[in-house]
């Protein structure tokens, strides 16, 4: 056993076999494990900061001393794991390594992917014997662009793209692995003593050596042509803030790599340029650069809302010219939502205009992390114009198909209220969360409240709420269970009655000075969350789509 990792033969979560350590880095130590369930090999990410935490002869991790410390890991922690459902909704995403399973134990936190059979970019192009064109490069690559683009609508960065971290499968594929949420958590505390370790050297932008630097898609775009520069010149680029003082990159061209005038402009100029503000401000906009044939000229605007309705025209057609298809799944579907536009492009800024001067109520409030927002309120005619859906999470299952099923199981609940509710809320991160959505609610003869909301364009449930008002704790529960065994029949033996009355404390409690009690399950489809409050007969479980209640499309600079 190397120092630190676990022993060879150690079982985790009841069913992977540590065969041993692949690899140690300054965060985190992966290994491969034997998925001793469904027979295959898995690759086992541990939660393991080392400036923080150390391990006993005996296995045992040893947490720092100091609260503050303990604090700092546990905070570690929880951007890991929240890392790990981002990359988990990403499942059918190419281009990126899949999450199967993550958890916590032996008071820290595991992260388990398929096991990719490949060598790294960096072994490959060791074996290359020639270099790179840049088309060649970019052919490459693009699965890692559309990846990319994919993980910046989720909110998340990858922060550390470089050819150790991207794997060439057997075919030729390349997938991105080890991305860096909890990594950067670290660097902001305490960058002085994480920064050798957690910067990657002639891949990492200027930015990411300043504190408080201004980060964003731009970010890992940076990265991501700093390994297409090693990829066409055998050159790794120099550091970036040693390129500020005296910029000694020079021109793919002066290696003889085959690229145009035109080409390797834009490439430095826009892709390597050491400002934030010179460089791509998204994914798609370098791409349309790099891959002109997939460009599409857009006609001149009259006015805000043919603006806005423009883009969203763009957006379907674009993604009918290029074959995805339409559906909501696990990984959240391909189609275009109102609000999910990168901050700071021409869409986001047309899109927040239109909704300021067509919404008919304004409301600024605080936001849990103390920064201001605003939500805006349209009405129906507008919302019907921009005619996408809303960026909230949802189920797969549609309303009409719900209520049908709970009474094929033999309760009658009657339609009580019904409210359709159109916002925008323009967030302290600069994030747009749009929810449109409609609210029936329902009761039954046995006193139970039910709640259901689904959304305005696709009519795919967003949340669900029972209340027990007069029925019994057997019937409400029973009721519950059978609405998840309705959405997903897999779950039905794992969320009975029992169970769900019982909970499970994987929520954290609220602060002491309230009352409120919460308990619940997680799956990969579904929260579920069993509220209650001390002295009051009334409860309540809501269900929640896996990711949580909303999806915000914001980058997290």
């Amino acid at each position: 056993m190397q120092k630190n990792t676990l022993e060879d033969g150690k079982k985790l979560n009841m069913r992977y076999l540590v065969i041993r350590s692949v690899g140690q880095g300054g965060f985190g130590i992966t290994y491969l494990a034997e998925d001793e369930v469904m027979k295959q090999h898995v690759v086992i990410k541990e939660y393991f900061p080392v400036l923080l935490v150390d391990r006993n002869e005996a296995g045992e991790l040893l947490l720092p001393e100091s609260e503050e410390e303990r604090e700092r890991y546990r905070e570690g922690m929880k951007r890991f794991l929240n890392e790990a459902k981002i990359l988990a909704s990403l499942f059918d995403v190419p281009g990126i390594v899949k999450v199967l399973d993550y958890f916590q134990e032996n008071q820290t936190a595991y992260i388990v992917m398929e096991y990719v059979k490949g060598i790294s970019l960096r072994s490959y192009l060791e074996r290359m014997e020639s270099e790179f064109s840049f088309e060649k490069a970019c052919a490459m690559v693009r699965p890692v662009m559309n990846a990319l683009e994919k993980v910046h609508q989720k909110g998340l960065l990858h922060r550390d793209i470089n050819p150790d971290n991207l794997m060439v499968e057997e075919d030729g594929r390349i997938k991105m692995l080890d991305f860096g949420s909890a990594r950067e958590y670290f660097l902001e505390q305490d960058r002085e003593r994480t920064l050798t370790i957690l910067v990657k050297n002639g891949y990492a932008p200027p930015e990411q050596y300043e504190k408080r630097g201004n980060q964003g898609p731009w970010t890992d775009i940076y990265a991501l042509c700093a390994t297409m520069y090693e990829m066409m010149t055998g050159c790794m680029p120099p550091n970036s803030m040693e390129r500020k003082l005296e910029d000694g990159l020079y021109a793919p061209s002066a290696y003889d790599v085959e690229i145009t005038p035109e080409q390797e402009e834009l490439f430095l100029k826009k892709g390597l340029a050491l400002e934030v503000q010179d460089r791509y401000r998204s994914v798609r906009e370098m791409m349309e650069d790099f891959f002109p044939e997939g460009q599409e000229k857009k006609e001149k605007r009259k006015n805000r809302k043919k603006a806005v309705l423009s883009i969203c025209a763009l957006a379907v057609a674009a993604l009918a010219a290029i074959g995805y298809v339409v559906f909501r799944s696990k990984s959240q579907q391909e189609l275009p939502y109102a609000g999910s536009f990168v901050r700071g492009s021409k869409e986001y800024e047309e899109f927040m205009e239109y909704v300021k001067e067509f919404a008919v109520a304004t409301e600024e409030y605080t936001e849990s992390d103390g920064f201001e927002a605003v939500r805006y309120t349209l009405n129906e005619e507008t919302v019907k114009e921009i005619n996408l859906p809303s960026n909230i999470n949802a189920f797969r299952m549609k309303a009409d198909e719900l209520m049908e099923a709970i009474k094929e199981k033999g309760y009658a609940p009657e339609l009580t209220g019904n409210e359709k509710v159109f916002e925008v809320e323009e967030g302290g991160y600069g994030s747009i969360q749009t929810s449109f959505f409609i609210r029936d609610n329902y009761e039954t003869p046995d006193g139970i409240g039910l709640e259901v909301r689904y959304e305005y364009f696709t009519n795919e449930i967003t949340f669900i709420r029972l209340i027990n008002k007069n029925g019994t704790d057997a019937d409400y529960s029973r009721m519950a269970a059978e609405i998840i065994g309705a959405m997903f029949p897999h779950l039905k033996d794992e969320i009975t009655a029992d169970a769900i009355w019982e909970g499970k404390n994987i929520f954290e409690e609220q602060e002491e000075k309230s009352n409120q009690n919460i308990q619940g399950f997680e799956t990969r489809e579904i929260y579920v969350r069993f509220l209650w409050r001390d002295g009051v007969d009334e409860a309540t479980i809501c269900f929640f789509p896996f990711g949580g209640e909303y999806e915000k499309p914001a980058y997290r600079w």
